[in-house]
């Protein structure tokens, strides 16, 4: 079982965050740590909740005091993108920075975090936020709400809590103090108009900053005498400046601080004299509480005690120390993710449906193949387009689309059946502007059923476990039913580095059919380039793995006579055999159909009318002679003539030598 707080309390507390609290799911934190009058998290609770239940917890943050976090919810109908929008046209950008979220990199849900004033009151801010701006935003800070984080698992989808940088990629734990500001105009708009005093709960929050960077021997509570002073300091601080509603607190936390170095550093009597000096700077009034009672229930509490070395050897220790928690980290991330895997293998994995024996599979009544495009394209297939560049593999695409949604003849030729579903496309290739230009030209009328992501130079590695799922939801939501994704050297980035390693392509044609079986997809189309521009009729292949062509259901192939600049398709696979026939392209419309030559027979025709031309411009000519003429072999030249068939005389002449004439 994962154990999300007991894998991460260390690390967000070496980070700087305060306040790292075991919470279930979402909603249930422990008790005492978290709201107005909520108390600091000291190591010793980090121990005890590392040795009980709350180890399997996931993990919440609350946050210092003078930081807040912007929790934007857009998902299910949310809003919070268009909230957060609407702000920023009126108080300015917010920084980039560091964003926590459940969801996928680039999905504008997630609470981004910020710098603020230690004194800055920001009580009710998201109140006056929703009233001005929107919804489904909220101003997290240390005295309302917590932030839930890395590497909780969210309740619901189950899917982990992540750290992004700005640029969406996944980042480490990020450091209070290298967070931006928040910017005046947002500071100024939050705060509650006319405060002047800092709230009761918004106490300095000096101690976790010094914990930072006494963290090797505090770890391994190994303290030379000077460490352990400023390992109290920053506590008994905090307690001098403690306001009225957190002093009681404050106490207990410099007392369980002070309960490390009793008695071999300090006998009790001295600690309760610091605790009880420090006591009368505050506001208290002595009559709430006793303070007596605080310090004693403190210096009760199970707690470790501190060992005192020389400064040798805490220098020594605390590398060593540090070299095994690094170590313990790699274990902890190695076995994280073959449990991940586990589990995502568990939700996506089902057992293969079977018959039973020969005897029971061969009773089982044979189905007409059921089409989308009638000989072209089958229910629930996948088709590759094997396409040379610049001949024509996005006009193609477009009229797939038109013949799709319009319920048009595709290509003129390939009846298609009525699918009540909508069309996606992926496109990774075209520059969005030209390609809108190029599909408003094709004329559409069912546009509502199109769906277009403009992916060039835009990430989007499908084999990742967040993006799959976005993408999955992002189809299912659209009612997807045919799945365009163009061209596959492009959308494969991120899956894959070597376009040739069968098992990795393997791996991503895999996750692609996973994708359209969660999504509800249909029919999946994937247009591939060839290695080389020119080849020879019949001889086309995918650029790449050889898994490529043994994957789809059917190969589209579209190629260009580079002579005559007239283009051609065929296809083959099973069920479909389309042999090659020329397309005919209507440039004002951008719209295709398919009739007409081969090119093997275009060219015998073509061959047979220039022969004729040569011969009656150049009558009693010798083949010699039609070579030098047309720059053409001899084995051309005589397959032309027999085309030319009764139209050209032959005689012999001299020697060997044959002239040839047309009649007229």
């Amino acid at each position: 079982m994962s154990k999300p707080y007991g894998d991460a309390a260390q690390a967000y507390w070496r980070a700087g965050w305060a306040n790292p609290i075991p919470v279930k799911g979402k909603d249930a934190p422990v008790s005492g740590y978290t709201g107005y009058e909520g108390r600091n998290v000291s190591w010793p609770d980090i121990q005890s909740w590392l040795e009980g239940e709350e180890a399997s917890h996931n993990i919440a943050l609350r946050l210092p005091g003078d930081i807040i976090g912007i929790d934007v919810d857009a998902y299910d109908g949310k809003v919070g993108d268009i909230s957060i929008a609407a702000a920023e046209a009126e108080l300015g950008p917010l920084p980039e920075s560091a964003r926590s979220t459940s969801r996928a990199p680039f999905a504008p849900s997630g609470i981004r975090f910020y710098r603020v004033p230690l004194n800055a009151n920001l009580r009710g801010a998201e109140k006056r936020f929703r009233i001005r701006f929107g919804d489904h935003i909220d101003v997290i800070r240390r005295d309302h709400r917590y932030a839930v984080v890395w590497p909780s698992i969210h309740r619901d989808t189950g899917w982990t809590y992540r750290w992004y940088s700005p640029d969406g990629s996944e980042c480490e734990i990020p450091r209070p103090a290298d967070l931006p500001e928040l910017p005046p105009a947002w500071l100024d708009f939050l705060v509650v108009p006319g405060a002047t005093e800092p709230p009761p709960d918004e106490e300095m929050q000096g101690a976790p900053r010094q914990q930072e960077s006494l963290w090797d021997q505090f770890a391994a509570r190994r303290f030379t005498r000077e460490q352990a002073r400023e390992f109290v300091r920053p506590h008994l601080e905090a307690l001098r400046a403690a306001p009225n509603g957190t002093i009681n607190n404050r106490l207990n936390d410099a007392a369980i601080a002070l309960n490390h170095f009793v008695p071999d550093f300090l006998s009790r009597a001295e600690a309760a004299h610091y605790l009880l000096g420090a006591l009368e700077e505050t506001m208290y009034d002595g009559k709430t509480w006793r303070a007596e009672t605080t310090i004693a229930s403190a210096f009760g509490a199970k707690t470790w005690r501190a060992e005192f070395v020389d400064e040798t050897t805490a220098a020594t220790d605390g590398r060593s120390d540090a070299l095994a928690r690094e170590v313990t980290r790699l274990h902890i991330q190695a076995e994280a993710r073959d449990i991940f895997a586990a589990e995502r293998h568990a939700r996506t994995w089902s057992a293969p449906t079977t018959h039973g024996s020969l005897t029971n599979e061969i009773k089982i009544p044979d189905e007409e193949t059921n089409w989308r495009f009638d000989g072209l394209l089958g229910a629930g297939h996948n088709a590759v387009l094997v396409a040379g560049r610049k001949v024509g593999k996005t006009s193609i695409i477009n009229n797939l689309i038109r013949s799709y949604v319009d319920g048009e003849p595709f290509l003129n030729r390939f009846a298609v059946a009525a699918a009540d579903a909508a069309i996606a496309v992926f496109n990774y290739e075209v520059d969005q502007r030209q390609y809108r230009r190029w599909i408003r030209d094709v004329g559409i009328v069912n546009t509502d059923r199109v769906f277009i992501m403009h992916l060039r130079g835009v990430p989007l590695p499908l084999r990742d476990a967040q993006v799959r799922t976005w993408v999955v939801r992002w189809l299912r939501e659209r009612h997807v039913g045919l799945w365009l994704l163009d061209p596959y050297s492009r959308a494969y980035v991120g899956s894959l580095d070597n376009g040739n390693d069968e098992a990795q392509v393997g791996a991503f044609l895999d996750t692609l059919d996973v994708i359209k079986q969660e999504a509800g997809v249909s029919e999946l189309v994937m247009p591939v380039h060839t290695p080389k521009a020119r080849v020879e009729a019949g001889d086309e292949t995918a650029i790449g793995s050889q898994r490529l062509e043994g994957w789809p259901d059917s190969m589209w192939y579209l190629t260009k006579d580079f002579e005559s600049g007239l283009r051609f398709m065929r296809a083959e696979g099973r069920d479909v055999d389309v042999p090659e026939e020329q397309l005919t392209y209507d440039e004002s419309t951008r719209r295709l159909a398919l009739g007409g030559w081969d090119r093997a027979s275009l060219r015998k025709q073509t061959d047979s009318k220039t022969i004729v031309e040569s011969i009656r411009s150049n009558p009693g000519c010798s083949q010699n002679d039609l070579m030098a003429a047309l720059q053409w072999g001899a084995q051309r030249v005589q397959k032309a003539i027999q085309a030319a068939g009764g139209r050209v005389r032959t005689t012999p002449g001299k020697g060997r030598t044959n002239h040839h004439y047309v009649d007229s």
